[in-house]
């Protein structure tokens, strides 16, 4: 497959006096920057100037529309298309779209000399999540001898350091590393080569850098209950939540807030968050009523965590 900026042509070898020959696929997408496509399993994932495309070379798909794609492309710096690229991470079976952002959320704001956003596909779940990147240029697969040993590792303790030492003593295991580029007006101190990984579960054994660790962020707001069968101009009243979190070790610090809001397109009115211990609490209690109702965990600590699903209690108020 040949990529341009408006279209994709499929180039096939025949042989002869023409040596291949050219098939126009597709004159309605192209790719935003070079190194900006990935293949798996015989389908090829475009990062397009107006969307992320998979396609088979026959049919194509946007895996974006109607689920995130006012958001990337509404925080993408189009001055800075060049700096995008596209890796395949087949440990976490994701697809990492590489670009500048001034999105609300991005924890590493102006993005002149790097990326600062991964748009993170999981091609297993069909689910998409985002990163905060310090500045990334490249990025590849790598093995990565250290020879590491308690003495060298000093001062780092192990809750300082990802993966484990078993991990560090494979010297064939590929990691996916990125090239960091240095901004210190925005907290990023030294150029590094850094590598992508689970915290603790992880088998990439170095040093954390705390400077680059963003806290985790879950949203959902606007839920008006009306596949449970109430009605949108019902008042909805959220009175207990039973959150499915985990984590994996020790030092997670969990916070919930609960929102709500009357009227569709307006921001919910958010409480103060509440602090919740996966080992030990089992439910939060809410007191927060309206139409529409919206919860989110905040998430800090050097340890991974899952938060699968939740129950809630809530009762309905009437309706006007």
């Amino acid at each position: 497959m040949v990529y341009g900026t408006n279209e994709v042509w499929a180039m096939t070898y025949i042989g002869g006096q023409f040596i291949f020959d050219f098939r126009k696929r597709f004159d309605d997408i192209g790719v935003i920057n070079a190194n900006c496509v990935v293949e798996i399993d015989g389908q090829h994932f475009v990062f397009d100037r107006n969307d992320i495309i998979a396609h088979d070379g026959a049919s194509k798909r946007s895996i974006v529309h109607g689920k995130n794609k006012d958001f990337i492309f509404g925080g993408l710096v189009r001055d800075l298309a060049h700096l995008c690229f596209v890796v395949h991470s087949p440990r976490l079976n994701e697809i990492h779209f590489c670009y500048p952002s001034q999105d609300r959320l991005t924890g590493f704001s102006n993005p002149t000399n790097g990326c600062n956003r991964i748009a993170a596909y999981n091609y297993r779940r069909d689910t998409m999540t985002f990163y905060d990147v310090p500045y990334v240029t490249a990025a590849s697969y790598a093995a990565v001898v250290s020879g590491m040993t308690y003495e060298s590792s000093a001062p780092s303790t192990f809750a300082t350091m990802g993966g484990t030492y078993a991990g560090d003593g494979d010297q064939s295991e590929r990691h996916q590393l990125f090239v960091s580029r240095k901004n210190v007006p925005r907290g990023v101190t030294a150029n590094r080569i850094i590598g992508l990984d689970l915290i603790t579960g992880g088998r990439l054994a170095k040093p954390i850098a705390p400077e680059l660790l963003k806290d985790a962020f879950v949203e959902r707001i606007g839920v008006d209950l009306d596949e449970q069968g109430a009605a949108i101009s019902s008042y909805k009243s959220l009175l207990k939540f039973y959150p499915q979190i985990s984590v994996s070790s020790g030092g997670s610090g969990a916070r919930f807030q609960f929102g709500a809001n009357d009227t569709s397109g307006v921001a919910p009115l958010w409480d103060d968050p509440q602090a919740f211990d996966p080992t030990t609490d089992y439910q939060l209690p809410v007191r927060r009523a309206g139409r529409y109702l919206s919860h989110r965990l905040l998430h800090t600590g050097i340890t991974d965590f899952s938060f699968s699903g939740f129950d809630a209690s809530v009762t309905l108020r009437g309706k006007r």
